[in-house]
């Protein structure tokens, strides 16, 4: 499976707030060896373009790939992709930097992935 780590795959999402404006998008890459992660981006001022925040999301055991993200009228952001690996049936996870109304700091997403749809 290639996947394609040189080209986004899914849309830019604009936000405009109002004393800012901003981008999230997200790609494939090469995660950790021969296994694929999702970087992701939030670009604010796309007059004027700066990088606000920026991370990967990459497991050692774990294929992630085709992201799609999201962010909410708040700045909330949600990244949902496919998984698989040999010991993992394909499968849809997220993460969001906000869980249960106690939101995780501005600088990353959660740390930890939720199984949203199991493959069998």
């Amino acid at each position: 499976m290639d996947g394609l780590a040189d080209r986004v795959m899914f849309r830019l999402a604009y936000r405009n707030f109002g004393d800012h404006e901003s981008l999230v998008v997200n790609h494939t890459v090469k995660g950790g060896g021969p296994l694929a992660g999702v970087r992701w981006y939030e670009i604010r001022n796309p007059s004027a373009p700066l990088v606000y925040q920026q991370s990967t999301v990459i497991d050692p055991n774990v294929n992630y790939w085709l992201g799609s993200i999201a962010m909410d009228k708040t700045g909330h952001i949600a990244l949902g992709f496919s998984v698989s690996s040999l010991n993992v049936f394909p499968s849809f996870r997220k993460i969001a930097n906000c869980y249960m109304e106690i939101c995780k700091h501005k600088e990353n997403l959660g740390e930890v992935d939720i199984s949203v749809v199991f493959g069998a």
